[in-house]
């Protein structure tokens, strides 16, 4: 597995990190590229069963550009993250809240990113029965993910985070 992957996904530190204490850790309760990916799959594996298809029309024309805008968000999340030193990987212990380029619109930039990707391959594919599955992912990841990050933030940065909170929405 590449360096920078394994890292996501939480079993290589990266140069430097810290090693997160109990208390220093998030606690989600997955990684959040495997909530999406499960939920392509399961909307592939739903989609076996009911055959709903998105007009052929929609497909490139809405997919291909809600694709390339998942991609240029998630990598310019990742731009910021790596200028303010900070693992995007919900493992590793934060260093620093960061919010430069699309963390001063979103505290979330990465997951609305993995959204418009996630949107962009169901319509790509046709397939509403995957389009359905966002919002079961999104909840997933709202619950299981960004309420463990958000407290673990506000023990850890306190009224920085708190303040950050108050001035840039979860989502958009």
């Amino acid at each position: 597995m590449p360096a920078r992957l394994s890292y996501f996904f939480g079993s290589m530190p990266m140069d430097g990190d810290p090693k997160p204490t109990a208390r220093d850790r998030s606690g989600v309760l997955f990684p959040p590229p495997l909530a999406f990916l499960a939920g392509l799959g399961a909307g592939w594996l739903l989609d076996q069963i009911v055959s709903a298809r998105i007009p052929p029309s929609f497909r490139l024309q809405i997919g291909a550009p809600l694709f390339l805008a998942g991609c240029t968000l998630a990598l310019l999340a990742e731009l910021a993250l790596i200028a303010g030193k900070t693992p995007a990987n919900p493992y590793r212990a934060s260093r620093s809240i960061i919010d430069t380029g699309p963390y001063r619109f979103s505290r979330n930039p990465m997951y609305v990113a993995f959204s418009l990707i996630f949107a962009g391959i169901a319509f790509s594919s046709g397939s509403i029965s995957t389009l359905t599955m966002l919002p079961v992912v999104l909840l997933a990841i709202r619950y299981g993910v960004i309420a463990r990050e958000e407290a673990y933030l506000e023990r850890k940065f306190g009224s920085e985070y708190l303040a950050y909170k108050k001035r840039v929405r979860r989502w958009l």
